[in-house]
């Protein structure tokens, strides 16, 4: 752990770079305002500390040693200036500094304010990513501040287009890797399993754990969305209320615990959790019926996970700018909720398994009564599994 830290600041030593705080302290300042803590119970410090950093992962996107190391300097800013005393003190009591940094990342809150900042950081990123091209003159752009408006909106344009470009290129480089991997554990594998259970090949087994999983990538690749044509206007306006008023718009973002005791929200949870066993139950009872063997029944739902799973973050990494986004249609809702059990595996074997599982390290580079009551019903089943789907991407 510590020595991870210690490598992240060598590198600032040895390749020094802006220093990512001025950006995240400029964009707090502009969206604090847009935040109210509600009933939460948290600190004003606190309050900042999460604030600051849902607005550093969004706009950095660090991994785990540089985003531990951001808190260790934002719970310690004396950190560099340390005494040797100090430093010794650190070195025979490390755990107290590690139960520091595991309070900030840690926070049961952390979450709601990734979802506050993520409805407001898409200018930002577009700044961040303006300025580190080195294309814009500062004296210039504090004269003319339309100008930095027409850059930024010119640069929304070049992103979309680009992340469209990076989403075939994702989609493309892991159909490959998926399909020649699976074919490989398949010689290795699931063959051999095969004639040593049965004597026989089971080739319709084999030919949906082969074919299957990069099917399933091609169609999702297929069919993501690029952020709605509003959204332009949106991250225009969104731009203009920066420059000339120092926020974004006048509208609030509640951080509160979520509630409990929703009678119709206890349904839908207990109904997507029987529904996720059922799906499961049933796909295990359909590969049976199959004569799928035990290996061949892990191997699919390791793949098939794996790829929704992919697949699901291809989608969020196309909509990284949408400030608006589109609603999905009655079809695409329910195909997502049906593939929800699979997407949660898979990102619980990305989180688990990433660091020695180099199939995961791949995926990882390649990278929602009468009629009125319900339709009411329809929409407020619509928005839980949004919020699932929500909770993923988090």
């Amino acid at each position: 752990m510590a020595v991870n830290w210690l490598a992240c600041e060598i590198d600032e030593i040895l390749k020094p770079h802006p220093d990512p705080n001025v950006l995240v302290n400029y964009v707090y300042s502009t969206i604090e305002k847009n935040i109210k803590t509600g009933d939460a119970r948290i600190s004003a410090a606190d309050n900042e500390t999460q604030c600051k950093l849902a607005i550093f992962i969004l706009v950095f996107k660090p991994d785990t040693p540089l985003l531990q190391f951001w808190a260790i300097r934002r719970a310690y800013p004396e950190w560099s200036s340390w005494s040797v005393d100090e430093v010794k003190r650190f070195a025979r009591s490390f755990d107290p500094y590690y139960n520091k940094v595991d309070k900030i990342l840690l926070n049961p809150l952390r979450k709601r304010y990734l979802q506050f900042a993520k409805r407001y950081i898409a200018p930002f990123i577009l700044l961040n990513k303006l300025v580190n091209s080195n294309k814009i003159n500062l004296h210039t752009v504090q004269e003319k501040p339309a100008l930095l408006k027409n850059l930024l909106v010119e640069l929304y344009d070049q992103e979309v287009v680009e992340a469209r470009q990076k989403v075939w290129r994702g989609t493309t480089r892991a159909l490959l890797f998926v399909f020649l991997t699976k074919i490989s554990l398949a010689f290795i594998l699931e063959v051999p399993v095969d004639r040593f259970l049965t004597g026989e090949i089971n080739y319709l087994s084999l030919g949906i754990n082969v074919y299957l999983p990069p099917l399933l990538m091609l169609v999702a690749g297929t069919f993501v969305k690029a952020p709605p044509a509003q959204n332009r206007m949106v991250v225009a306006d969104a731009v203009s209320n920066i420059l000339y008023h120092d926020k974004i718009n006048n509208s609030t973002f509640v951080i509160k615990k979520k509630k409990t005791g929703s009678g119709l929200e206890d349904f839908f949870d207990v109904f997507y959790l029987l529904f996720s066993g059922l799906v499961l139950v049933g796909v295990v009872r359909l590969l049976l019926y199959l004569h799928f063997n035990f290996l061949s029944i892990i191997l699919f739902f390791f793949f098939v996970s794996v790829v929704s799973f992919f697949s699901f973050r291809i989608r969020t990494m196309a909509l990284e700018l949408a400030m608006r986004r589109a609603g999905d249609g009655g079809l695409t809702s329910w195909v997502e909720f049906f593939f929800l059990p699979f997407i949660q595996t898979g990102k619980l074997i990305s989180e688990k398994f990433a660091q020695s599982n180099p199939f995961i390290l791949a995926l990882d580079f390649l990278i929602e009564a009468p009629f009125k009551s319900i339709m009411k019903i329809l929409g407020l089943w619509f928005k839980f599994i949004n919020a699932k789907k929500e909770e993923i991407e988090l």
